[in-house]
């Protein structure tokens, strides 16, 4: 019983006096994320451990390490070697286990005559392992890492977990100690592999189960799921270089407008990379592979290099490459030369596909100042396009984001005109109470004097905003976030 009443004792103190310092804040559940993680959420989870490691920053003795499933074509391996690219003292160092011998995680064991003349048994240090003592930072990655065998999976266990390998040491006569081999102390270890089921494809992942002590010796894994809006962030809408020429987008804009638009036609984020890429002829839906992102890279560097040999052998091409390469006539022309990319069954499907939402989205195109200053000229249009699923509350974002470059409204008719187009704009296209929430958290953070005048003319003259608003009042920063995901 004394026991019990101390450990009570303990928990009050230690627990239950932690809510004096600071009540727990309202919404903070709603903020928990989903099972999947984005790209910039797995490059800020990679460079945290790499700046933990870099600084020397460690519990016990082991290294952080972190193990990241994700579907076929995700682009794990990318990140993780563009990230250690950004850090000018790293040495990236990748390893596919199922290709390496056992021997070379177990301790290869050889004949050794000691000084006495004795023959002993000694292991061999590893020969594809990052040297013992070295002072650099390192990332090891063990690629592909449940590809290998349970064998071998559990072989590395002690290297994940204490920097180890093996579960024999070697008796060192010089120093008089047992001695295994171990990691320089500044490497962080990364495992990636791929899940055994994916969806809209005819087969198997050929990837093995972690038994449980594989499982425990991650301090963190993490699954990069299928995500478009993510996959358009963080690398399709960046610049891009190549050969010292550039690119304003890394993909070329007829492939983004239509990942976007089958992520919104569909309602979910993996969608555009589910798009089953066939080879045979016999098609019951699946496919040899999908559409990953992987899958799209490809076909926009193939893209880039069919417009950079056109772009180069047209002797009256006296413009930028980049102006060539967002012609939408040149992006047609280079996708139409890529059809198989999208599987020799249904390439040509899809390529009409892609088309033909291009060009609806030419003639149908409404921008945010078209909104703003000359919603008559557009009515008709943002009605048609009103009934595309989730096209209005990205318009509602696009429209905040204009808003915040304007340091003034027109200094004859100020913010009436802006204010009744929105107005009507809200009314026409019914749009729900919880995207005008979303879009007033947006406006209410610019705090600049247009978007507070805007937001007081609305507030005064649509029901529909006046209500939504009060809504916003009552939602917690969390919610409005992910209600933004």
């Amino acid at each position: 019983m004394k026991e019990f009443s101390e450990l009570y004792y303990d928990l009050h103190k230690n627990v239950s006096g932690n809510f004096d310092i600071a009540p727990i804040e309202k919404g903070i559940t709603k903020s928990i994320p989903t099972e999947a993680t984005g790209y910039d959420e797995l490059k800020k989870e990679i460079r945290r451990i790499i700046n933990l490691t870099r600084d020397g920053i460690f519990i016990d003795d082991t290294r952080h390490s972190l193990m990241i499933f994700g579907e076929t074509g995700s682009g794990k391996t990318e990140i993780i070697k563009q990230i250690a690219d950004e850090y000018p003292d790293c040495v990236y160092h990748k390893l596919e286990i199922q290709k390496v011998p056992i021997e070379e995680v177990q301790g290869f064991p050889y004949l050794h005559k000691t000084k006495d003349g004795k023959t002993v048994t000694r292991l061999a240090s590893p020969t594809v392992l990052p040297p013992t003592g070295d002072e650099r930072l390192w990332i090891l990655h063990l690629d592909e890492f449940n590809k290998a065998d349970t064998e071998s999976m559990a072989a590395v266990m002690n290297l994940i977990l204490t920097g180890e390998i093996g579960g024999s040491a070697d008796y060192n006569e010089e120093t008089g100690k047992s001695e295994k081999y171990r990691l320089p102390r500044r490497t962080v270890i990364i495992g990636s592999g791929n899940r055994k089921i994916q969806k809209n494809v005819s087969s198997f992942n050929s990837v093995n189960n972690f038994d449980t002590a594989t499982a425990e010796r991650w301090h963190r894994n993490v699954y990069l799921g299928y995500n478009a809006p993510s996959w358009l962030n963080s690398f399709a809408f960046k610049p891009f270089n190549i050969k010292e020429i550039k690119l304003s987008t890394r993909v070329p804009s007829i492939l983004i407008y239509y990942i976007f638009d089958k992520f919104m036609e569909e309602g979910k984020v993996e969608a555009p990379f589910l798009i089953p890429k066939s080879n045979n002829e016999e098609d019951d839906g699946e496919g040899d592979s999908t559409m990953s992102p992987r899958a799209w890279t490809l076909v926009a560097n193939n893209m880039i290099f069919d417009m950079l040999v056109e772009w180069t052998n047209d002797e009256e091409a006296d413009m930028l490459f980049d102006v060539f390469y967002q012609n939408p006539n040149n992006q047609i022309k280079a996708l139409i030369n890529n059809i198989t990319e999208f599987g020799i069954e249904n390439g040509k499907s899809v390529v009409e596909d892609i088309i033909g939402k291009y060009a609806y989205f030419a003639e149908n195109r409404v921008l945010p100042e078209d909104v703003l200053y000359d919603y008559a000229g557009v009515r008709d249009k943002i009605k048609n396009l009103a009934k595309r699923k989730g096209a209005m509350l990205y318009l509602l974002m696009s429209i905040a984001h204009t808003i915040k470059e304007v340091d003034a409204w027109d200094k004859n008719s100020g913010v009436r005109m802006p204010g009744l187009n929105l107005s009507t704009f809200m009314s026409d296209t019914d749009i729900p109470a919880e995207d005008l929430t979303v879009f007033i958290f947006e406006l209410n953070n610019l705090k600049t004097e247009p978007a507070i005048e805007l937001h007081d003319m609305l507030y005064n003259i649509n029901d529909r905003y006046k209500n939504a608003y009060q809504g916003y009042y009552y939602t917690s920063d969390q919610e409005l976030k992910l209600e933004l995901k």
